[in-house]
């Protein structure tokens, strides 16, 4: 809420004409007759407040408000954020199939055939994964793949192509 005012050139924060801090804080004292003393003290408990001091900071800072017309500024309202659950219905997504989306599936069911032979050539020792750069751009396509399979809707062949894809980073990464 820290709102800054211009008064006479000097910058002065809201919270400020109510606080005493001790580091750039300033003493300023005042002189009053001792019934006048025990009138503010006796005031001061009545309000609740902290001594005399904190009465005359009130009072001082009432003074500026009044006499500056300054308001009090309206606290900045930060609201919570909202969570959606979106359920998609595998149907509605059958029904509004496109070419693209079509194409897109043929695909990646051609990158996960490639991808599935590549792995089992590794576990049968034919093909060196280590440092092997086809192997890499296989990971690096079907990270690309991963991401179209999202836009499209299409959460099965996202799976698979996570699966995989974790798969040919094991691999490139052992020794």
């Amino acid at each position: 809420m820290s709102e800054v005012f211009i008064i006479d050139d000097i910058p002065v924060k809201y919270e400020d004409l109510f606080r005493a801090p001790e580091k750039d804080g300033a003493v300023v004292s005042v002189r009053v007759h001792k019934s006048v003393k025990e009138l503010l003290t006796k005031l001061a408990e009545k309000e609740g407040l902290d001594g005399v001091s904190e009465l005359l900071r009130y009072l001082v800072a009432g003074y500026i408000m009044g006499k500056y017309k300054l308001i009090k500024p309206e606290p900045r309202v930060i609201p919570q954020p909202i969570f959606l659950n979106v359920n998609i219905s595998k149907k509605t997504i059958e029904e509004h199939t496109d070419t693209a989306q079509i194409g897109l599936k043929m695909e990646i069911d051609e990158m996960i055939k490639e991808s599935m032979d590549v792995i089992n050539k590794v576990k049968k020792g034919v093909i060196n994964p280590k440092g092997n750069e086809y192997i890499r751009r296989l990971r690096n396509k079907t990270v690309k793949y991963m991401i179209k399979a999202l836009k499209y809707g299409m959460e099965d062949e996202y799976e698979k192509l996570k699966t995989i894809q974790m798969t040919l980073t094991t691999l490139l990464d052992e020794e």
